[in-house]
């Protein structure tokens, strides 16, 4: 496996002159400083996945499609709809941000978002920030943000809608029907899917029963906005996702059922030619309910409140941003905790600086939590056009997270003899992160190398009771290129990896050294074809286990195509995943699938 892993990484190495990712030089960026910014202006590390990508990349979950992206490695305990965990660059599974049209989505007490309850047929777009964004977006932002937009209104009238079917009785449709006219736009959109699934557990792993592991799941998002004058627009937007997913449990027949909930309204006015203001007032709520035998065992939802105001002022010394706001959260547990509440009261500053070939970029972020008190965080960069086509930057930023009610409350329970709980002593986690990069844009050709160095402190580790011991340093490096010659689009990208717990001098469970990916494809004469290989070295399962359980390195083919029909605006395509049906994990004791195939017929107006 580590000659595959070497394979794809020297291709990318021999295509090292193309571009960063897909986006236009004119795209614009929210993400990576709250403000609109150019994709090719911006000093972050960032990835931006429109709708268009999402249909070409064949992917069928949110992880899935993040799994692609540089810096990104998923982690899931079998397949559809099981439980998972993202790795950005090399930190934690909850240091990665999720937001949905501006508010953050995710659980409290576990910590971490449920990626698979955010369904692909509901997102207009994906703008990833790769690096600390606590100075923009306070606590859980160490290793970097991932926001999805849901669908919106365009000009006219819009149906897009997908039906298709595949392996294991997998069956996925949605529609989505779209408009503006005159002041109003809207959307409405719905989607389901549903798969018979595999049996998740390896034999050797218990608990473990032998039967498929199914996974259902039905969404739906809405959004209005309403131009009231020329400076000034309101509007709505809503996300609601239930899924629920068969797992190998100790009770009979065990299942997740989860659901995620996204409530958002904003209004932004241009107060002056140089001030706009935007209101946004949000709740979202994570909701999982573990069942036995079709009735519920146990429930643990989380509420989050949302109230933001931010101002841009533009100036002849540069752009400003300041703002204010209150996230509220609360608990609903099966489990008794000590507390159920806090709410984080938050000042934000940045500037931004542009003159001739120099760009600077400065945040600074106060965040009063009513349980941890005020913690600062803050950011550095800069940036020198080189060239036409060479452009360089470094970055220094700060950044926190702060402990679980889990982590904190967790009632104390005993197994067999062992007891557990959360502890209330515990501090947040601290980080500090150095990185540096290059970027190359000529004609086609769009490559970037970046370079960073995150130490983080008081890590939370687990044993009885959790407790701030660990220290991580974790370096890396990211080779991204993109291009079009003879005839092909070529896309390719290497990461390299060292997270080490400087505490126990092992490696980061999870977390593969060296990964990387391929792809090849063409569009012409209304066929597109795509064929990528992916590959990531081996991964430590459990570092302080004697001997230390390992993950095996791998390599997977993935292969599509589409073709446009005789009748306008209809697609029929086709994929197959693990092309050579490659045996791997994940997660220890847990099966992926096999081989995969999906076919179906896409229509979208023309």
């Amino acid at each position: 496996m580590g000659v595959a892993v070497a394979g794809v990484g020297a291709l990318c190495a021999v295509l090292s002159a193309g571009p960063v990712s897909a986006q236009e030089v004119g795209e614009l960026i929210v993400t990576a400083t709250r403000q609109p910014e150019r994709v090719s202006s911006v000093l972050a590390d960032v990835t931006v996945i429109r709708r268009e990508d999402i249909d070409r990349s064949g992917a069928v979950t949110l992880e899935d499609l993040l799994s692609r992206e540089s810096g990104m490695v998923f982690s899931s305990n079998g397949g559809p709809g099981a439980l998972s965990s993202l790795f950005v660059r090399g930190t934690n599974s909850n240091h990665v941000l999720l937001l949905v049209d501006g508010v953050r989505v995710g659980s409290a007490t576990a910590g971490t978002p449920t990626w698979s309850r955010v369904p692909l047929a509901q997102i207009e777009r994906i703008e990833v920030v790769r690096g600390p964004m606590s100075s923009l977006y306070g606590s859980d932002a160490i290793g970097g943000v991932v926001q999805v937009f849901t669908r919106r209104g365009q000009d006219g009238q819009h149906l897009d809608a997908e039906l298709g079917v595949g392996s294991r009785g997998t069956v996925r449709g949605s529609a989505a029907w779209s408009g503006a006219q005159d002041r109003l736009s809207y959307a409405l959109s719905l989607g389901y899917e549903r798969t018979d699934g595999i049996d998740v557990s390896l034999p050797s792993r218990t608990p473990r029963e032998p039967d498929r592991d199914r996974f259902a799941l039905g969404s739906t998002s809405a959004r209005v906005t309403y131009r009231l004058s020329r400076d000034h627009e309101a509007g709505v937007s809503y996300l609601f996702s239930r899924g629920e997913n068969d797992y190998d449990g100790y009770s009979p027949d065990a299942a997740n059922r989860s659901t995620v909930s996204n409530l958002v309204a904003h209004w932004r006015a241009q107060w002056l030619p140089s001030w706009r203001s935007e209101v946004r007032v949000g709740r979202s709520a994570d909701d999982a309910e573990e069942r036995s035998r079709g009735e519920p065992t146990s429930r643990a939802k989380t509420t989050q409140r949302l109230y933001a105001w931010q101002n841009d002022i533009q100036t002849t010394m540069g752009t400003w941003l300041l703002g204010a706001e209150r996230l509220e959260q609360g608990i609903v547990a099966t489990s008794a905790y000590d507390q159920t509440r806090r709410a984080i009261d938050s000042l934000f500053v940045g500037w931004q600086w542009r003159a001739g070939a120099h760009t600077a970029q400065v945040n600074v972020r106060r965040d009063d939590n009513t349980q941890f008190g005020a913690k600062q965080t803050g950011s550095l960069a800069y940036g020198y056009q080189l060239t036409p086509a060479w452009r360089a930057s470094v970055g220094y930023g700060t950044a926190f997270k702060v402990p679980t009610f889990n982590d904190l409350y967790f009632p104390q329970t005993c197994f067999f003899g062992e007891c557990y709980g959360g502890n209330a002593d515990l501090k947040p986690e601290r980080s500090r992160n150095r990185e540096a990069a290059l970027h190359y844009e000529q004609g086609p050709h769009k490559a970037s190398v970046v370079w960073f160095l995150n130490e983080v402190s008081d890590l939370i580790e687990w044993g009885n009771t959790p407790v701030n011991v660990s220290q991580a340093r974790i370096e890396g490096w990211s080779l991204r290129y993109l291009t079009r010659a003879a005839g092909l689009d070529w896309r390719a990208q290497f990461d390299h990896l060292s997270p080490v717990n400087r505490s126990t001098g092992e490696l980061l469970a999870k977390r593969a050294q060296r990964q990387a990916l391929a792809s090849v494809g063409q569009s012409v004469a209304g066929w597109d074809w795509r064929l990528e290989a992916q590959a990531r070295s081996h991964r430590v399962e459990y570092p302080y286990a004697q001997p230390t359980a390992r993950l095996g390195g791998y390599a997977v083919v993935n292969a599509q195509v589409s073709r446009r029909l005789d009748r306008p605006g209809w697609t029929a395509f086709a994929k197959v995943d693990n092309v050579f049906d490659r045996d791997y994990e994940l997660s220890k004791g847990f099966r992926t699938p096999g081989v995969t195939a999906f076919v179906g017929v896409r229509y979208s107006t023309p």
